[in-house]
């Protein structure tokens, strides 16, 4: 009689933890499949050429093959890449410009945290842009891509020819 009690008690607890386990299955969800990352892409923001003193801004929207280049929905970073022709003489800042509707522009800024001696955590802002002066010469802003579309503003002292590049990742 205690065998088959015995028996008994051990296939219910068998049948419960079965049961117990199907429950734990069904309660786990399904494995999300991994976003899809857009391939690196890059593009012309501003094109070889002649300014002198005063301040342009590159395109946007940037409407090539129907694709507007100067969107960055899908990026988490933004490589622009600048240079300036053989023939300059002057020099160009370029900052880099955010937008979440290509109207409404700013600058691209950073925030560096930093401690001093006493400890006390101190900040500061600087906005992304690169200077470049004479001929030949090249530079490059590295930037998260915030909003949904970039621009670039340039502002040239003298005669220069800048060409802006920028590589989506």
């Amino acid at each position: 009689m205690k065998t088959t009690n015995f028996v008994a008690a051990a296939v219910a607890v068998a049948i419960v933890m079965i049961l117990c386990g199907g429950l734990l299955l069904t309660a786990v969800p399904a494995p999300v499949a991994a976003a899809q990352a857009a391939p690196p892409r890059t593009v012309t923001l501003y094109g070889p050429t002649a300014v002198t003193t005063g301040t342009t801004y590159s395109s946007a929207p940037l409407t090539v093959n129907s694709i507007d280049n100067a969107r960055i929905t899908n990026y988490s970073q933004v490589d622009v890449f600048v240079s300036t022709d053989a023939g300059s003489t002057g020099s160009v800042v370029v900052t880099l410009q955010a937008s979440p509707d290509e109207t409404i522009w700013s600058d691209v800024t950073e925030i560096v945290h930093t401690f001093n001696t006493t400890g006390t955590l101190s900040s500061n802002t600087y906005t992304l842009s690169k200077t470049l002066s004479g001929a030949s010469q090249t530079g490059m802003i590295r930037a998260p891509a915030v909003g949904e579309f970039v621009r670039v503003k340039v502002v040239a002292t003298g005669a220069v020819t800048p060409t802006v590049k920028a590589t989506y990742r």
